[in-house]
């Protein structure tokens, strides 16, 4: 399971004077850490100068260090900017001031627990229903999908379908019946992914949850040969799988062609 571990530091400022106190972050938001970089297990440190007025507010971010790629480094950027900070103190009086932040990007593996996967991924399917704003519900929703790709890395390292019993109890019954199928044939991570894309439709991660999706149909297509091959002859049972398989990976790939070709018809 990937869960983000971020910290922010401050670093002194280089003013000289021992009556000098630097500005410090005083916001306790949490660092935004970009999904499709927890998703691609990209990791980075950026420090950042960012010069703070009187009133605390951030007015110029310069990106000293670069964490070396640049969706972390722009995530890092407006990050600092939507910060609130306590103002820099000179001889008791508020001055404006540059001072230095580090932000640290982290994935870390925990292992996979059913019982707490199946908790979270409930908690957090009641918070995207119960939010009444789409940052507070998108916020859930990368935390729902980091759940669902650490149950894709638990599915690839072990094979057993009796996981598909956890993941029955957190996908819609449109999309159980779906897969009905597989439950008792291969793991089947691709269909929390599935009802993701059917349960929040105007997801602003919905790309991003698709190549998972393809990622983990892939998987099962490759699984489902492998017991194939073990076999004296592929079954109609197997057959009849790899169809499905492959009319789902068909057709999203079919959805992005149409949305790249009606991007240049517009």
């Amino acid at each position: 399971m990937l869960l983000a571990i971020i910290s922010v530091v401050g670093l002194m400022s280089c003013a000289s004077s021992s009556k000098f106190q630097r500005p410090k972050v005083i916001s306790d938001q949490p660092l935004d850490y970009p999904l499709s970089a927890q998703l691609d297990r990209i990791e980075g440190d950026v420090l950042l100068a960012v010069y703070v007025e009187e009133d605390g507010t951030p007015q110029h971010v310069k990106i000293v260090e670069s964490s070396g790629n640049a969706e972390l480094d722009s995530a890092a950027y407006r990050f600092a900017h939507d910060l609130s900070f306590k103002p820099a103190l000179l001889d008791e009086n508020q001055i404006a001031s540059w001072t230095k932040l580090l932000l640290r990007y982290r994935l870390s593996e925990l292992p996979f627990e059913r019982d707490t996967w199946l908790q979270d991924v409930k908690h957090y399917q009641k918070q995207i229903a119960a939010a009444e704003d789409s940052t507070r519900r998108q916020r859930f929703q990368k935390k729902l999908i980091a759940r669902y790709v650490g149950l894709l890395t638990y599915c690839e390292k072990f094979g057993n379908p009796s996981i598909n019993r956890v993941i029955k109890r957190v996908i819609s019954s449109e999309i159980k019946e779906v897969w009905n199928p597989f439950w008792n044939v291969v793991p089947a991570p691709f269909a929390v992914f599935d009802d993701f894309l059917y349960k929040y439709p105007e997801t602003p991660y919905s790309e991003d949850v698709k190549q998972k999706l393809l990622t983990a149909l892939v998987r099962a297509e490759g699984r489902i040969r492998v017991k194939s091959f073990n076999s004296d002859r592929m079954n109609r049972e197997h057959l009849d799988l790899l169809r499905v398989l492959e009319e789902r990976q068909n057709a999203l790939q079919n959805e992005q062609y149409e949305k790249i070709r009606s991007l240049y018809e517009k």
